[in-house]
This record gives structure tokens, C-alpha cells and sequence, in this order.
């Protein structure tokens, strides 16, 4: 685990079948991958989110710690999560990206705090 004072942990909760998503977005990982290092907190508030699982004897384990591919430090990731069992989506209230299309240009940081959706 690498949890830290003000990662904000449980401040947006999903839950669908077995599995819970839980937003944290005032963690400070600089990871970029699903299970990245989340011990590298040289990112203040980019983000994560985290995948947990019950099992059959009801106990909730980790399953995935999430981050945006292109997060960085302010960007507030996970701040919104919604969960299917198919899809994980988490918003990134404070990401500077302009781009108003899907796939669009992921280094045009030029609006600041426009958000985003993962």
C-alpha cells in the first residue's frame, strides 16, 4: 500500500457485482501505468484510483492501483469514478489537457483545469 496523508482515499466510491472502485485524488504517485511504482510521490495530487474485489469469504482485496497514462502532479485523478463490471471510468477534474475530441492531443496542456475522462 502507499497510502499518505491527504490522498483523499474514499472520496468517490463505485461499486458494481464484486468489485469497488475507490478514488484517492490527492495521491501523489508519479506512476503512468495500471500497477505502477505508487511509491515515487513526486507528483503532489495526480491522483489514483483503486480496483478492490470481494471474495467468496467476503473479504475486499486490491486488485489494481490505476493511474492515468498521462497524469501529472495537480491533475486530481480519480476525484470521480464509475464502475461496470466490464469498465472503470475516473475523471480528472483538474487535468489541463484542450483537447475536445477522444484520442485527442494528450501534451496540449494549454486549458487549465479543464478535466478529464478515463
Amino acid at each position: 500500500s502507499n497510502t499518505d496523508s491527504y490522498d483523499g482515499f474514499g472520496l468517490a466510491v463505485a461499486l458494481a457485482d464484486e468489485l469497488a472502485l475507490v478514488g484517492a485524488p490527492g495521491e501523489s504517485s508519479a506512476a503512468i501505468t495500471v500497477d505502477g511504482d505508487g511509491l515515487d510521490d513526486s507528483a503532489p495530487q495526480a491522483g489514483a484510483g483503486y480496483l478492490f474485489a470481494r471474495e467468496a469469504g467476503g473479504a475486499w482485496v486490491p486488485r489494481s492501483y490505476v493511474k492515468a497514462w498521462n497524469g501529472q502532479a495537480g491533475d486530481a485523478f480519480a476525484w470521480s469514478v464509475a464502475l461496470t463490471p466490464e469498465a472503470l471510468l475516473l475523471g480528472a477534474v483538474l487535468e489541463d489537457g484542450a483537447s475536445t475530441r477522444i484520442n485527442g492531443d494528450p501534451a496540449d496542456d494549454s486549458a487549465s483545469a479543464a478535466g478529464a475522462l478515463y
